[in-house]
């Protein structure tokens, strides 16, 4: 790992005396720009980025490791390290873009990253209409990419497959779940994990009105993390056609020293 890298490694999260997480800035080595971020399923992304730039001694030169214990990481632990990694790769802010339903002004919103410092949660249990005890895990990287292949995003597949325990008991093998559970479960795993459906109240600055504004935040950091990339990727195009340098010498330098070579090249050609 080249210097630039270790000395940017960032640790999640940001400001606590215990370290969670860390990370290094992804599109920092050259491999990060063979990741296709614009049509790679949101769960195999997710994935390949926290496996790529999470800090992890226990799968260091492991990828393959790392990966496949990933997939398990369930949606709070995996948003978490998608956060870190925005942390370390373009800093402490990110920004949304909503639009007011009256005035149509567009509404510009920083987001400060630490603010969706989220604890783990491993179960949550919630109540059936007619009064059944039920135990749900949060879903894991895993489910959602079976959810989208295999089950065409059916809510109901996934509530079921989510169960681990009603009245205490695990379900039986050819156990169905009623209709009716849906909503509660729903409830239960959104008051659990409310980052991943993430509404906000803003006021519109332009007529005043209230707003609900909706803000799917993972892929929110995941946009900026793939125009991050292009950025790099036309450093390279820039740089190469200059001095002639191979991509990975290009990527291995520190950002403000390409900078300074661009504006070396800006200044030229003005």
């Amino acid at each position: 790992v080249n210097a630039a890298i270790v000395t940017s490694i960032a640790h999640w999260p940001p400001g606590h005396a215990e370290t969670r997480l860390r990370a290094r800035p992804f599109a920092a080595v050259a491999t990060d720009l063979d990741l296709d971020c614009e049509t790679m399923p949101k769960p195999a992304l997710v994935t390949e980025l926290l496996a790529r730039c999470l800090c992890d001694d226990a799968h260091d030169g492991d990828t393959d490791g790392a990966r496949e214990a990933l997939w398990q990481w369930n949606v709070v632990d995996r948003l978490q390290g998608l956060l870190a990694i925005a942390y370390a790769s373009n800093g402490a802010e990110t920004t949304a873009l909503a639009h007011c339903s009256d005035c149509r002004g567009q509404i510009e919103l920083e987001l400060g990253l630490a603010g969706f410092v989220a604890e783990s949660v491993e179960t949550v249990d919630c109540t059936s209409p007619e009064g059944r005890r039920i135990r749900c895990r949060l879903p894991s990287g895993a489910d959602l990419s079976a959810w989208m292949h295999d089950a065409a995003g059916d809510e109901s597949w996934l509530a079921q497959r989510l169960v681990i325990a009603v009245d205490d008991l695990p379900p039986e093998r050819d156990w169905r779940m009623p209709e009716a559970w849906l909503a509660p479960i729903a409830d239960a795993l959104q008051a659990a994990d409310p980052l991943t459906a993430l509404k906000l109240d803003v006021q519109c600055p332009f007529c005043g009105r209230a707003l609900a504004v909706e803000v799917d935040l993972e892929s929110l950091l995941l946009t900026a993390l793939g125009r991050r990339q292009r950025a790099v990727i036309e450093d390279v195009h820039r740089l190469a056609s200059n001095y002639h340098w191979n991509e990975a010498e290009i990527v291995a330098m520190p950002a403000w020293r390409r900078r300074r070579y661009l504006d070396r090249i800006q200044a030229e050609f003005t």
